[in-house]
C-alpha cells in the first residue's frame, strides 16, 4: 500500500520500503502493533516516495489525513508527540547507522538539548568578545601586535565554536524496537553504549 493516510497497526507486521539505487526497493524496517504508519507524511505535508507491504495477515486502523489533522489541531500534545516521532525517523535516515540489524526499526532519535550547545558556546563567545576588544584597541592605538593578537584570538574562538557545534551534533540518543542507544561520535572512531530492551 502507498503511504497517504495514517495507519495504526492492530495486529500483524508491515515492512517499510524505499527506492533503492538499483531501481528496485529496499527494506528500511518493520512495523509492529501499535506502530503508526504515515506520521512523517502528515507532519511535512508532502507525499513521500515510500511504500509498505504486509508480511503476514495484518489488521490496521486507517485514519484519514483530513480527520487526523483536525484531531491534531484540537490536541496539540498529540501533534507534538507525532512531530517528535517524524523528526526522529527523518534524522535516522540521514545518518549512517551501520549497527542496525535487519528489520530493526528506529522509533525515536534526538540530540542533546540545545541548552547544552549554548553552554558550550559560552567560552567561544567570551573569547570572541575579548578578540573584538583587542582588535578595537589595536586599531585605535595603531598597535599592530595587539591587532594581530585580537585577530588570532578571534580565529581561535571561531574554531572552538565550530568544534563544539560538531561535537554536539555527533551525539545522539536512539530508541529502536530492540534497544536504547547513546551514540557518541568523535572525529574518527565511534563509540556507543546500548541497553537492550526486552522483546515479546
Amino acid at each position: 500500500m502507498c503511504i497517504r493516510d495514517s495507519y495504526i497497526l492492530l495486529e500483524g507486521e508491515v515492512e517499510l520500503l524505499q527506492p533503492a539505487p538499483d531501481g528496485g526497493e529496499e527494506s528500511v524496517g518493520m512495523l509492529r502493533p501499535p506502530d503508526i504508519l504515515g506520521a512523517e507524511e502528515l507532519i511535512v505535508r508532502q507525499p513521500r516516495q515510500s511504500s509498505a507491504r504486509v508480511t503476514e495477515p495484518t489488521t490496521v486502523l486507517r485514519w484519514e489525513r483530513v480527520a487526523l489533522r483536525a484531531f491534531m489541531k484540537q490536541h496539540p500534545k498529540a501533534l507534538s508527540s507525532l512531530r517528535f516521532l517524524a523528526d526522529g525517523q527523518r534524522m535516522a535516515r540521514s545518518m549512517d547507522i551501520p549497527w542496525l540489524r535487519d528489520g530493526e526499526m528506529v522509533y525515536a532519535l534526538t540530540r542533546r538539548h540545545p541548552f547544552i550547545l549554548y553552554q558550550r558556546l559560552s567560552l567561544p563567545t567570551f573569547l570572541l568578545a575579548g578578540a573584538l576588544l583587542l582588535i578595537l584597541w589595536g586599531y585605535l592605538s595603531q598597535g599592530s601586535l595587539i591587532l594581530w593578537a585580537g585577530i588570532g584570538l578571534g580565529l581561535a574562538s571561531g574554531l572552538l565554536a565550530l568544534w563544539q557545534w560538531i561535537d554536539w551534533r555527533n551525539d545522539a540518543f536512539i530508541v529502536t524496537d530492540r534497544r536504547c542507544v547513546w551514540l557518541e561520535k568523535v572525529l574518527g572512531p565511534v563509540s556507543y553504549t546500548h541497553l537492550t530492551l526486552p522483546t515479546n
